[in-house]
């Protein structure tokens, strides 16, 4: 049953972020919030969503100024 949850943080107004679980196994169009219904994946849902994010490859990156980039090829420490 948990390979058919998804866990969803959404922001919210003012105090912070909400966790929201979907239960996509049921009826995939159907966008039901499940943790009012099972106060046990509220716990369950806050580990996910961590797990999830320490596992996530790094997909920001940061540009540096050309001129500096350059610099730092010319001494070697940049490709």
């Amino acid at each position: 049953i948990l390979d058919d949850l998804k866990v969803v943080r959404s922001q919210g107004r003012g105090s912070g972020s909400r966790l929201a679980v979907y239960d996509l196994g049921e009826n995939p169009a159907e966008s039901k919030d499940v943790i009012g219904e099972h106060a046990a994946f509220a716990g369950w849902a806050e580990q996910e969503l961590r797990r999830r994010d320490f596992l996530a490859p790094i997909t920001r990156k940061v540009r540096a100024d050309p001129s500096i980039e350059s610099r730092l090829k010319m001494l070697g420490y940049v490709e």
